[in-house]
């Protein structure tokens, strides 16, 4: 008889220990799948930055006649509150000629769209605008920042730390005044 006992016993042994095994793989399979809820919000997070990032590039370039005095050291938020009605929602149908033809008009516009994609896309995000990067070599860019970072400056090499933590994108281009 207690040789029963003893195969009974060492088979809840061998059951205790199946379920810590178990138990382990089970919290090992849910730190993965949140792992991977982080990365792909990162992505999510980066791509609508880059998106709107080239958003911000392609208007400056449409409006070239308010590059660089209307767009430079700019910095737009999504809790911006466009304090004008922009050009394009106050005219009347009938005189859309007249709608956003000036410079200042044009960009102030921008400014009311760029914030509205802001607060919808990114969780506390900011457009910086920079005339010139890299030591005045002619080239400019956009800094699209989220999740609350502030970085005094441009987003570059300088904050590997952030960009690495998937907070900041810079987008480079070179745009020309139109006279």
């Amino acid at each position: 008889m207690p040789v029963k006992c003893y195969v009974l016993g060492s088979t809840l042994i061998e059951v205790l220990v199946a379920l810590v095994v178990l138990g382990i793989g089970v919290v090992g399979f849910l730190a993965m799948q949140l792992q991977s809820v982080t990365v792909v919000n990162d992505a999510y997070y980066r791509t609508q930055a880059i998106v709107i990032a080239q958003d911000v590039i392609e208007r400056i370039k449409a409006n070239s006649r308010g590059w660089p005095d209307h767009y430079a050291m700019q910095e737009w938020q999504g809790n911006d509150v466009v304090v004008m009605q922009p050009c394009a929602v106050s005219v009347v149908p009938d005189d859309l000629a007249s709608a956003c033809d000036r410079a200042d008009e044009i960009a102030e516009f921008d400014h009311f769209e760029v914030s509205q994609q802001l607060r919808v896309s990114l969780p506390n995000a900011k457009v910086h605008i920079y005339a010139s990067c890299f030591g005045g070599g002619g080239v400019s860019c956009v800094d699209v920042l989220w999740g609350g970072k502030d970085i005094s400056g441009a987003c570059s090499d300088a904050q590997v730390d952030t960009v690495m933590d998937h907070q900041c994108i810079s987008v480079n281009f070179i745009a020309y005044r139109q006279r």
